[in-house]
């Protein structure tokens, strides 16, 4: 979960509409957990014949006040934290988009375009996701799981609360045992879709080139393979994560088998009443909600994981060109500007071949140099150099005698 340091000031921020939505969940799986004990007191009057009219109308009334609770706390908890999700959405794809502008030629020259999109649209709803209904979940499979247990045991005592938990073990298992092949899939998926992002905005930008070489056929079954490439890692992700359900309701089903076996067993010798039974068999169908709700959240924070580590890898990327701490200010009306180049050498990565080398001469004010040569001879990195879009590898480029690399 390192990961997520990034989005920690954030977090910080906006901590008490978290904590408020947290809240309004808690009340809700409250007023959840409440409705199998009103259930419970209901079917132990039909049973014993204590059941009146009255009493109907009681049960019928926690049964709406309840609910009334529960349609409430779904209201502030959606709007707390979902909301507050969709803030970090807006918070890091602003903060995205800042770092791209900070960095050089020399971060785009290396990272492609579609890349850089996928980032700041599948990465951060990603993330979103993982901070919005990841949250919710996780909260609830923690908070459900253990209050559920609780009221089993409270109702009908540890032993026959045991019997309706037999899965839990073995689906913890199955949970954690899939998280990490989940997450490896997630990140070839998220890379895929960089790739995908990237074809596609080189044919659009390109369009014309394609047009004129007639060349359609040819980048069509390009785009193919890579949307084939992308479609097969989709569905082998799909295959994992399709398998947490079936397992999770199979075993849940097993258990709840068992319990019913068990649990009429015990009412025909009359040890359990109809009124535990009932409320234990709603709480066994409730616990498949929370540990459906694991996988969720694995899958969730695994997806997240693997956007916020594609993510971090932008924000931790540093700029090769920097401002000088105290840095001159160029003022035009203090007179005429002399440029000056004095033995420039450059190129482009120290495994690529010199573009520039001793290049030296002086221009003065009003002056005009024309510069020659063949594509791909320097005429461009020349001005490149001059406006600081990269930095010379070695000699110096002077404006009125100061350096530009300690100019603003």
């Amino acid at each position: 979960m390192r990961e997520y340091r990034t989005i920690l000031p954030f977090v910080r921020e906006n901590k008490w509409r978290y904590i408020f939505g947290i809240i309004a969940l808690l009340f809700v799986d409250a007023a959840n957990l409440l409705v199998p004990q009103v259930l419970k007191k209901f079917a132990d009057w039909a049973q014993f014949g204590e059941l009146t009219l009255e009493r109907t109308g009681q049960a019928a009334l926690a049964i709406l006040f309840l609910g009334l609770i529960v349609a409430a706390g779904r209201y502030f908890w959606r709007v707390y934290i979902f909301g507050t999700a969709r803030r970090l959405e807006y918070w890091l794809r602003d903060k995205l988009f800042k770092k791209y502008l900070s960095l050089d030629d020399s971060f785009f020259n290396k990272h492609r375009t579609g890349d850089l999109m996928a980032h700041v649209t599948n990465d951060v709803l990603m993330v979103r996701n993982s901070m919005g209904g990841g949250i919710i979940m996780i909260v609830d499979a923690v908070f459900m799981t253990l209050f559920t247990v609780f009221m089993m045991i409270y109702t009908v005592g540890f032993q026959t609360a045991m019997v309706a938990l037999l899965a839990l073990p073995f689906l913890t298992v199955v949970v954690f045992s899939m998280s990490k092949p989940l997450q490896r899939r997630s990140r070839a998926v998220q890379d895929t879709f960089s790739e995908l992002t990237t074809e596609v905005q080189e044919n659009v930008s390109g369009i014309n080139s394609i047009k004129a070489f007639g060349i359609e056929e040819n980048r069509s079954e390009s785009f193919g393979e890579i949307n084939k490439d992308y479609q097969t890692k989709n569905m082998d992700m799909l295959r994992m994560s399709a398998l947490f359900d079936p397992l999770i309701q199979f075993i849940s089903g097993i258990a709840l088998v068992i319990f019913i076996l068990y649990g009429i067993r015990r009412m025909l010798i009359g040890s359990l009443s109809l009124g535990d039974f009932v409320a234990v068999l709603n709480y066994v169908r409730m616990m498949v909600w929370p540990l459906i709700a694991i996988g969720m959240v694995v899958n969730s924070f695994q997806r997240g994981i693997a956007a916020m580590g594609r993510i971090n890898e932008i924000f931790t990327a540093e700029a090769k060109v920097k401002e000088a701490v105290s840095a001159v200010k160029i003022d035009e009306d203090e007179g005429p500007v002399r440029i000056e180049f004095r033995d420039v050498y450059y190129r482009y990565a120290d495994n690529l071949p010199w573009v520039l080398e001793g290049v030296s001469f002086t221009l003065e004010n009003n002056e005009s140099l024309a510069i020659l040569g063949r594509t791909g001879t320097g005429k461009s990195t020349i001005l490149k150099l001059l406006l600081r879009r990269y930095d010379v590898c070695s000699g110096q480029i002077l404006l009125n005698g100061v350096d530009v690399r300690d100019v603003s």
